[in-house]
């Protein structure tokens, strides 16, 4: 879990993301992954100094390679998503989770912002943000694949790891999207407030969960969990 509780209540989130996580499969299969190569390497180091070929067992991701969401999206760009978290040290169910909800879980690399704002595309690059760091044009991102337009959010995230190091849960890779001041922070923290100039909550006021007037921490991290929780369903998991 991106915050864990600490706690393993009946009935409540903690238990039924064990009872029910397709994880559960990946973690019994490494576990006999790891009997194996324990049974294996008597025989292995006598085969190697027989001079024998040394075979191992099959690596256990390569069997279980799934992703969340990855089911929506094709192999490529899986792949690439997968390939591009692996370089920046974050999780790729977090990054597709990201994905997911920037582009109300099409996937397409052409998607505008329904808001009315130049965000265009995975992560909803802003015009600006195409412009001036990553060189190039939101119009030339819209004419890219599902596959090439993640090599552009790598990118776009290595600039952000050089200032906020580490993104390590699911909100701070949705926050180095949405708005690098709530990386690290506490849930009561606001992060948009109406009535600011250019303070950006016009466009994200469907985030507003209690239409106070006021975006914080908790209301972002509620919906992108989620669409995290979801993306881990059958169906979509892949």
């Amino acid at each position: 879990m991106p915050r864990p509780d600490g706690r393993v209540d009946p009935g409540k989130m903690t238990a039924e993301l064990w009872y029910t996580s397709p994880y559960l499969v990946v973690i019994q299969s490494v576990v006999e992954y790891i009997k194996s190569l324990v049974a294996n390497t008597e025989t292995q180091k006598k085969k190697s100094s027989a001079g024998e070929a040394v075979v191992l067992p099959a690596n256990i991701l390569s069997q279980h390679n799934q992703i969340a969401w990855g089911a929506k999206v094709s192999p490529e760009c899986k792949a690439k998503v997968i390939k591009i978290c692996a370089n920046l040290g974050i999780n790729p169910d977090f990054l597709m989770t990201c994905m997911a909800f920037e582009t109300g879980e099409m996937f397409s690399p052409d998607m505008k912002n329904n808001a009315g704002s130049s965000g265009t595309g995975l992560i909803q690059f802003m015009k600006a943000t195409a412009e001036d760091e990553l060189k190039t044009s939101t119009k030339k991102l819209a004419a890219m694949s599902a596959a090439k337009q993640p090599d552009y959010v790598e990118e776009y995230f290595k600039k952000r790891i050089k200032v906020y190091k580490q993104l390590n849960t699911l909100e701070d890779v949705y926050f180095a999207i949405l708005n690098p001041i709530g990386i690290g922070k506490k849930d009561n923290d606001v992060i948009f407030t109406e009535g600011v100039k250019n303070g950006g909550y016009i466009p994200n006021k469907g985030l507003d969960k209690d239409q106070d007037g006021k975006i914080t921490v908790a209301e972002v991290a509620s919906k992108i969990r989620y669409m995290y929780h979801k993306g881990l369903k059958q169906g979509y998991l892949g």
